[in-house]
């Protein structure tokens, strides 16, 4: 029989407070908290809590109903929503990809003619499509003893800013091109767990910057006088992402 594992995947977004700005403060799920080493926190949990490590340093629990106590904990560190539950099936030692996100359209550079007689040039162009959003790459291995195996990729892309390009295509003439600038956080982990445990992944941070207007309310519309009434502030929003994955053993 061939074997496939059942793959249920949770993503949440938290808008950190001020005081955890700098990313979730696990130290407060638990006490004793130490790093393996490679960055990543690893020590037991009080028994109590039911949360363990395992060899690899992952967060993992043991059973769903423990999800509402991490989810306690996540709610303490800013506001949580829920971007995605997704479920997807995978054959053992194959690989596939949940994307939560949508795709940018964007003109680019397609061909270049240059005509001879007038010495200028033609730029043709075509529509490209970036990924913005969440892909979350996955790789399970199960062993003969019933352990899976999850190799994990996930990657946050995002749109940072634009660059404009400026092409000569006369002697006096320029054609601009403006592209998107992305951002891009990635991470890549192998971790092993049991059938029906959940892993915990968590890390990858997002800065999303603003400009925010604020005038009494009135005096906007006067022509003159709405600056004096108006200050602008800098905003900026901390996003992390935590997923949790659980993986299910399937005989075909």
């Amino acid at each position: 029989l061939h074997r496939q594992v059942f793959i249920e995947a949770k993503i949440l977004e938290v808008h950190l407070s001020d005081d955890s700005r700098y990313g979730l403060d696990w130290s407060k799920l638990g006490i004793g908290f130490t790093s393996n080493g490679g960055g990543i926190i690893a020590k037991n949990l009080p028994d109590a809590f039911g949360l363990t490590f395992n060899g690899s340093g992952a967060l993992v629990l043991s059973e769903q109903s423990m999800f509402a106590g991490v989810l306690d904990f996540l709610k303490t560190q800013g506001d949580v929503s829920v971007i995605s539950n997704p479920h997807i099936s995978v054959l053992n030692h194959q690989s596939a990809v949940l994307t939560v996100g949508y795709q940018f359209p964007y003109g680019d550079i397609d061909s270049i003619d240059r005509d001879e007689e007038t010495n200028t040039l033609t730029i043709g162009a075509k529509i490209k499509r970036a990924i913005l959003g969440l892909q979350l790459g996955l790789t399970p291995q199960i062993s003969k003893d019933g352990i899976v195996t999850l190799h994990i990729v996930p990657t946050i892309t995002r749109i940072q800013g634009t660059e404009r390009v400026e092409i000569p295509t006369g002697a006096t003439s320029v054609q601009s091109i403006s592209n998107p600038i992305i951002d891009l956080r990635e991470l890549a982990t192998t971790v092993r767990v049991r059938e029906g445990n959940t892993v915990v992944l968590a890390g990858l941070i997002s800065q999303i910057k603003q400009l925010n207007d604020v005038g009494l309310p009135g005096f906007g519309a006067l022509p003159y006088l709405k600056n004096l009434f108006r200050s602008t502030k800098n905003l900026q929003d901390n996003q992390e992402l935590v997923i949790f994955i659980t993986p299910y053993i399937k005989k075909i």
